[in-house]
């Protein structure tokens, strides 16, 4: 999302080469809910950086997936 909205990439190449599954509606949908959300979006994106940098600082303490907290385990 962030190529696209940086110039660096066009919705048919998203569509065609990293993410062939996904329509160009799908990827305009996406970038709607982004524009509209941004400030919310890029509060948890940091908030999320900030919780990595803070385990990355601690590697030893992270094992596996279920050391991670919450927010960051995989679905």
């Amino acid at each position: 999302m962030y190529s696209i909205l940086d110039g660096g990439c066009s919705i048919e190449q998203v569509v065609t080469v990293t993410y062939p599954d996904l329509s160009e509606g799908d990827v305009l949908s996406a970038l709607a809910h982004y524009i509209e959300y941004r400030e919310e979006i890029e509060e948890m994106r940091k908030r999320r950086l900030e919780i990595i940098e803070k385990h990355r600082r601690d590697s030893d303490a992270i094992t596996g997936p279920d050391d991670l907290p919450a927010e960051l385990r995989p679905e």
